[in-house]
């Protein structure tokens, strides 16, 4: 983020997907800035290569291990396995799709309620059970457009949904609430014939849910087989996607190892066990502030960068200021250019009402003068595409809900009901925590309001465990350098009990990982697990976007200033360090 005391430049502001460049470390969905909305049949066929060769398979009891919490009780195993197995699935049909979504939402919420009858009976004789993640969970089918969306993508659909509270009749789902009495979507379900096709949207989902809170680990989506009639739990994270065996929905055993999945996630005690970091809820963040074991909270200002991936580092460069106050949850973290082109559109709307408004009067007046309203509305309409024309044609237009006739499913279509831009983290409500981490780069000196008026800038992203160490080594020698932000420091985030917050414990070990690679994986190269664990990289500066240039020779200088800054670092890159 080159950027110098005449004039800051720091990279350019997301418009909230995915960037372009790829590196061998780093895999994500490619694409440049579209002047329309990705169709899901684009975002599908993305899917597949960000994700490549890490498709990994496992057990039942290695993915009940995955979701379990990390602190887990031994008097919890014989409640599970004294729970009764669900009955057997009713009105199954190979051949329809639709046929099988009430099927499957009965089966699940049936081992729910075993769950739950398991949990209660838990609950009387441990207190240290009460607490929980989820507080209920029921799945429902679903089958429309979602009322929130990834920003310059189609709005989804899942098949069916678990949310924590509802009615099936008039259920309104979000992948980010805008508070609590809205339903947000917990465990998305998807049926198809083909498990090629099941991962791939599933995918999408998982997408969604990374965009409504960016630094999350992992995400688990439900697929089912209906030809075969077998279920997966699918695991996407950092390092790509890590799903079960097939389970069979036809046999006993495979409906009680269902149901003993299901068990673990329902034991998610915290925010943690569910995959988001203890060191920032994204509105809140707690840094080191003058050595690794002392602590400040920090208030998000702005979301200066969000690189939306399921797979790859999914860097989000935040700009916060030192506060001892919590701040207003009415507060949008959107991406700063997601911002504008949302401010845009309504701007480009309320324009367009004006517009009609002044063409309805000018209508009005020629009624007067004798011409018929037939021609008016002709008029009007020939305008009116006129002018849809030239607008589509350069200008992104909001997204819009999904036709129930479509047929490729998440497919736009124009109608009356607008889709939501997904809200980042506002659904978020756990309190940070700061855990030492056992190594910290640099020299962090104390962070206070009057020492940083104009805050701090924290990257956070998920580097390739081969180079997790290059970046910050790179801002450290050249800290303050001309161009180059001053670099206070950089560490891993931890988990509670000091443990890296990493996908390591979603993968095959390092030995074995071969026999684990999927038949499903998209790519035919041999790579080993993909390991990736949260770092924080400090800085003092801010620095302003190339976008706000208000003249030539403003943007001239900025861009020298930057090609300086890069040169510095191409000199550390030759020389090293000494």
């Amino acid at each position: 983020m080159p950027n110098s005391s005449t004039a800051n430049v720091a990279p350019p502001a997301a418009n909230h997907t995915t960037p372009h460049k790829r590196t061998s470390g780093q895999a994500s969905t490619p694409e440049s800035t579209p002047t329309a909305p990705r169709t899901q049949e684009t975002l599908l066929d993305a899917m597949p290569l960000e994700l490549g060769d890490q498709v990994w398979e496992v057990d039942v009891e290695t993915t009940r291990r995955m979701l379990s919490p990390k602190k887990f009780r031994s008097d919890v195993q014989p409640a599970m396995k004294s729970m009764p197995i669900p009955g057997p699935l009713t009105r199954w049909d190979t051949a329809a799709e639709r046929v099988n979504y009430e099927p499957t939402a009965t089966f699940l919420n049936n081992c729910v309620d075993n769950c739950v009858n398991a949990l209660k009976r838990l609950r009387k004789s441990n207190n240290d059970l009460r607490d929980h993640w989820w507080t209920s969970l029921k799945f429902f089918v679903y089958d429309k457009p979602t009322k929130d969306g990834v920003e310059g993508a189609a709005p989804l659909k899942p098949d069916l949904v678990g949310v924590a509270s509802g009615e099936a009749g008039d259920l309104v789902c979000y992948w980010s609430p805008p508070d609590s009495g809205k339903s947000g979507i917990l465990l998305p379900v998807e049926v198809k014939k083909s498990w090629t096709e099941i991962i791939k949207q599933a995918a999408t989902y998982a997408r969604a849910m990374v965009s409504a809170a960016p630094l999350r680990l992992f995400s688990v989506v439900i697929g089912v087989n209906h030809l075969k009639g077998t279920l997966r739990f699918l695991i996407y994270h950092r390092g790509g996607l890590t799903m079960s065996h097939e389970i069979s929905l036809q046999e006993p055993q495979g409906r009680r190892d269902v149901q003993s999945i299901i068990f673990a996630i329902l034991l998610w005690r915290d925010h943690e066990d569910a995959g988001f970091p203890s060191c920032t809820t994204g509105t809140v963040s707690m840094l080191p502030s003058g050595d690794k074991n002392e602590s400040v909270k920090l208030k998000t200002n702005e979301v200066l960068f969000s690189s939306l991936s399921i797979r790859g580092r999914g860097t989000c460069v935040l700009w916060a200021t030192p506060e001892h106050e919590e701040p207003p949850q009415s507060s949008s973290l959107r991406p700063i250019r997601q911002t504008r082109r949302v401010t845009r559109v309504a701007l480009e709307a309320d324009t367009t009402n004006s517009q009609a408004t002044r063409q309805g009067t000018t209508s009005s007046q020629a009624g007067r003068q004798g011409t018929t309203s037939s021609q008016v509305a002709r008029q009007g309409t020939r305008s009116s595409q006129r002018q849809g024309t030239k607008r589509g044609a350069t200008k992104r237009e909001p997204l819009h809900t999904v036709d129930k006739n479509s047929a490729v499913k998440g497919e736009s279509a124009v109608n009356d009901e607008p889709v939501d831009v997904i809200e980042p983290w506002r659904h978020l409500s756990y309190k940070p925590c700061y855990t030492p981490p056992p190594n910290l780069i640099g020299a962090p000196r104390p962070i206070t309001r009057e020492q940083f008026p104009d805050g701090l800038v924290m990257k956070y992203s998920f580097p390739h465990s081969a180079k997790r160490g290059i970046e910050a080594h790179v801002y450290e020698w050249c800290s303050g350098q001309f161009g180059v932000p001053i670099h206070l420091c950089t560490f891993e985030a931890c988990r509670s009990d000091g443990g890296a917050f990493s996908n390591s414990f979603l993968l095959p070990s390092a030995t074995s990982f071969e026999e684990h690679r999927s038949h499903s994986a998209f790519s035919s190269t041999k790579s080993p697990p993909d390991r990736r664990a949260l770092q924080v990289i400090v800085t003092a500066e801010k620095g302003t976007s190339l976008e706000h240039c208000e003249s030539v020779a403003e943007l001239l200088t900025c861009v020298l200033h930057a090609q300086l800054g890069q040169y510095c670092i191409a000199c550390f890159v030759s020389h090293g360090a000494s």
